[in-house]
């Protein structure tokens, strides 16, 4: 008898120590890559998610081996000054981005950031106070899972409103289990006893067996002194009248939660306030901890919500901000797959005080979208679930890409990579640039191979400006058509953009004006303007060497007819609208004399011409008019296409920032955006809200920009825009895309895609060395790598140049 007893005593000695040894063994395990899952609600949290959400870690957590101990997860509210932020603890020994990938699944919309946390947290030096809540009944009874309104409006109104120095966590933690043992739970009368007969039950029978003990100890093991007879039921007879329907209703309670239930969870329920002291002393310490305790009393009170066949019961815990800290699960409450879902979910209220919201959904791209490849515009990156490529094939990229989003979003970072990306694939690009940071941003990055055929106009360079003059472009003159075109294109751009001030008797004199100079031999230029209308033997001579035309011959006959004043009354409109460019240098060189850049071949050679317009050096006006007379050569250098059979026309991109700015040529943009298609020229044409342009621009920017990147919007937009993205994305997603992120409808193989969200990529870091090309020489700059321009105009060979 000694020996066994030794032998006992040693066996659970050593039983002990191997399950020390194993528990510490695990916690290392666990908190070796443990990780932090925080999780962004969606703006309309789905009822039904928590109880998906739990479930599919009732699977992902279960161990390989059944005799393995499963590892539990913590799901955590934090709250501070800064408000509700609710995460996931997991261990390092389950892949955190699947327990992510379950929180997106489950509910549709969140988002998920994930934290390295190997380390257990730490409180501050603040005072703390905490509890620990079990359930005060027997399990196997269920506490509510189906309220009227969310539970945890409660919870957030008694841990809110904190100062900075208060902060309040509530963890659930929670480690599967089968639905073997929450079975066993729902045996008919499990539940009957009180509390009283459970104690008189345990107390007799260890009154049984300490005399059976004495007895064999004294008369030896043959000796008996209990006497056979029937035992009674340890759970007594069942009651009648209103007990047993007390009983019964339990019972059905104990088996509904049993009943059909694949597994479930040991859960602990725990809390803790942290207050820091105001001041020194002992008397701010005990104020600190007044207001903790209460602030803990205050939480675990909002547990009632869950009273019904069961309830919590708030235990004390000792050394509260340790235990919290070290998120340790040894002992818990099996609760079904619904309790632990109504403890733990995402508030499913629309307006919580403080909580982080996802914003706009994340909808995953259709697959169909092209990744990456030769003749494919990566835009960025998506961002649901599984971060894949997105790109747009520049065949698509020909109906054209309508980029919207306030300043700041990050239309400036997605159009510099479509820039370098057609500047690395050899495609030509034309860019305007009102703002200047684009273009500083896309010089510093340009690939080396790309400079030889780069021409930039910037105000702020130090070399010669090129030039592109718009009654005279180089390359053109043989194009049947774009000699008048060109005289339009000015005549539209000043009526656009001195519309408030622009009248009848203007616009005549303009075309006129233009009209004679083009006629005129040499060079036409709108700073011959002001001598031929105020200079009288200016325009004799410049009258003497026009072409016949009986219409422009009658005009200037009756122009010579009035009288001084009169001239000059007539004229002064149209002088002082011409003074915006020939009171800048910059524009007046730009404008002004004998072109050295052929559009042509920067269109038809893969060059890039970078126009760099800033509107702090140029004024509103001047920036206006230069830059959508650049427009109209640009659209002049497609018209020529025409000439050419469709198959040799190489893909070519034109991007205008803030377009609303330059679009005033005379034509509706419907037609231009279907005839440069056909030119292969495709617009990217980018601005910050609908309010910008007429209602005419906005509807053809809507039907016929079939391929569209929208950043942050406006309510009002998005109203307005969410016709194109149902219904995967509302008005309220397009509403609330935060920095960097949008919303894209594109094409694929000519097919709209479903509209679908994605994050675009941070610009690569610039060199060391300075990449921005020298500026241009006149006598070289039209002359791109390649054969000779197939268009060749014979004022312009024998032009000396400047």
């Amino acid at each position: 008898m000694p020996l066994l007893v030794a032998a006992g005593a040693v066996a659970v000695v050593a039983a002990g120590l191997v399950w020390t040894v194993a528990d510490r063994w695990a916690v290392r395990r666990a908190w070796a890559g443990a990780a932090r899952v925080e999780i962004l609600a969606p703006p309309r949290v789905d009822p039904a998610g928590a109880p998906v959400f739990w479930q599919h870690l009732l699977g992902l957590l279960r161990p390989r081996w059944s005799l393995r101990r499963a590892p539990h997860v913590v799901f955590e509210y934090q709250f501070d000054a800064g408000g509700l932020r609710i995460s996931v603890w997991v261990p390092g020994t389950v892949a955190a981005g699947q327990v992510a990938a379950a929180a997106r699944s489950a509910w549709p919309g969140a988002r998920t950031t994930i934290t390295p946390e190997p380390h257990p947290i730490s409180t501050g030096a603040g005072e703390v106070a905490g509890a620990r809540l079990r359930l005060a009944r027997p399990a196997a009874l269920p506490i509510a899972t189906e309220h009227r309104t969310d539970p945890l409006r409660a919870l957030i109104g008694a841990a809110t409103p904190l100062t900075a120095s208060e902060q309040v966590r509530v963890q659930v933690l929670a480690r599967p289990i089968s639905g073997a043992r929450l079975a066993r739970l729902a045996r008919p009368g499990a539940t009957v006893d009180t509390g009283a007969r459970l104690a008189s039950v345990v107390a007799g029978g260890a009154a049984t067996l300490a005399q059976e003990i004495v007895a064999t100890a004294v008369h030896g093991p043959a000796h008996t002194t209990t006497r056979h007879r029937p035992q009674a039921t340890t759970t007594g007879a069942r009651p009648s009248g209103p007990g047993r329907l007390v009983t019964s209703t339990q019972d059905r309670a104990t088996a509904t939660k049993a009943h059909g239930a694949g597994g479930g969870h040991l859960v602990t329920v725990r809390l803790v306030a942290e207050v820091a002291p105001l001041g020194h002393g002992r008397d701010a310490a005990q104020v600190a901890r007044a207001r903790a305790v209460r602030r803990a009393r205050a939480v675990a009170s909002t547990f009632a919500e869950y009273s019904a066949h069961n309830y919590f019961r708030r235990c004390r815990i000792r050394r509260a901000g340790q235990v919290i800290g070290s998120r340790r699960l040894r002992r818990g409450d099996p609760l079904s797959v619904a309790e632990v879902a109504a403890l733990a979910h995402l508030p499913t209220d629309e307006h919580v005080p403080g909580l982080r919201r996802a914003g706009a959904a994340a909808i995953a791209p259709p697959p169909q979208v092209p990744t990456g490849g030769p003749g494919v515009r990566v835009l960025g990156d998506s961002d649901a679930v599984t971060a894949r490529p997105i790109g747009l094939s520049v065949a698509d990229a020909r109906h054209h890409l309508w980029v919207l989003g306030a300043t700041g979003s990050g239309k400036s970072t997605l159009l510099v990579h479509q820039i370098l990306a057609d500047a690395e694939a050899g495609r030509a690009a034309v860019v305007i640039d009102p703002k200047g940071d684009m273009i500083t941003d896309t010089l510093a990055r340009l690939p080396a191979a790309a400079r030889a055929r780069t021409i930039v106009i910037d105000p702020s360079h130090p070399g010669r400006t090129p030039r592109l003059n718009p009654l005279d472009p180089l390359g053109l003159a043989s194009v049947p058509g774009v000699g008048d075109a060109t005289v339009e294109h000015v005549v539209s751009v000043f009526s656009r953009v001195f519309a408030a001030a622009w009248g009848h008797r203007s616009e005549d004199l303009l075309r006129v004006a233009c009209l004679t100079l083009r006629d005129r031999p040499g060079v036409a230029s709108l700073d011959q303007i002001p001598d031929l209308l105020g200079d009288q033997a200016v325009r004799a001579r410049t009258l003497t060497g026009l072409a016949p035309s009986a219409r422009l011959s009658q005009f200037w006959d009756e122009f010579d007819h009035l009288s001084d004043a009169t001239r000059a009354q007539i004229s002064a409109p149209l002088l002082n609208k011409l003074r915006s460019i020939l009171l800048r240098p910059f524009a007046e060189h730009l404008l002004c004399g004998p072109s050295t850049v052929d559009l042509s071949a920067v269109l038809d050679r893969g060059g890039l011409l970078l126009v760099r317009l800033p509107k702090a050096a140029l004024g509103e006006d001047t920036v206006r008019l230069v830059g959508s007379l650049l427009v109209a050569q640009v659209w002049a250098a497609a018209l020529a296409r025409a000439g050419q059979p469709e198959h040799t026309r190489l893909d070519a991109a034109f991007y205008i920032d803030e377009c609303h700015n330059f679009l005033n040529l005379p034509y509706r943009l419907e037609d231009m955006l279907a005839e440069s298609r056909g030119f292969r020229l495709s617009l990217i044409l980018a601005h910050q809200h609908l309010g910008q342009v007429t209602p005419p621009l906005r509807d053809a920017l809507l039907a016929n920009a079939r391929n569209a990147a929208l950043f942050g919007l406006s309510p009002a937009d998005a109203a307005v825009l969410a016709r194109r993205t149902l219904p995967e994305l509302s008005a309220h997603d397009l509403s609330r895309l935060d920095g960097f992120h949008a919303a894209a409808t594109l094409l694929n193989a000519g097919a709209p895609t479903r509209a679908f969200t994605f994050r675009t990529r941070p610009l690569p870091p610039a060199p060391d060395t300075p990449t921005k090309p020298a500026a241009p020489h006149p006598s070289r700059s039209h002359q791109l790598p390649g054969k000779g321009s197939d268009h060749s105009d014979p004022r312009h060979d024998a032009r000396p140049h400047t």
